[in-house]
């Protein structure tokens, strides 16, 4: 059989209780501000990645080619001597 505690065994573990319950609550709080904080910054400075300009451009590039708009003659044979405003075809890159 187990041995009764005495009253001041007792008080020593209730006051442990108490810490652990306090630092279990302060960890909860920190998460959630963290939490809380990291939204506020993503509300207030915009989501993180590729900008509204490359996405643009791509989107934006619907309409099909003519023949030496993009660098090459008629017949698919580069041009290198065409004029000057040569429009270059957009790229995109995505991270994985």
């Amino acid at each position: 059989m187990a041995k009764p505690l005495s009253p001041a065994a007792r008080e020593l573990l209730a006051a442990r209780a108490r810490r652990i319950a306090l630092i279990r609550k302060r960890i909860v709080v920190a998460a959630v501000a963290a939490f809380v904080l990291a939204w506020c910054v993503i509300a207030y400075a915009g989501p993180m990645g590729a900008s509204t300009a490359t996405t643009t451009a791509a989107a934006g590039s619907t309409s099909s080619p003519s023949p030496g708009d993009d660098g090459t003659s008629a017949n698919g044979i580069w041009d290198s001597g065409s004029s000057a405003s040569t429009v270059q075809p957009s790229v995109t890159t995505s991270q994985s």
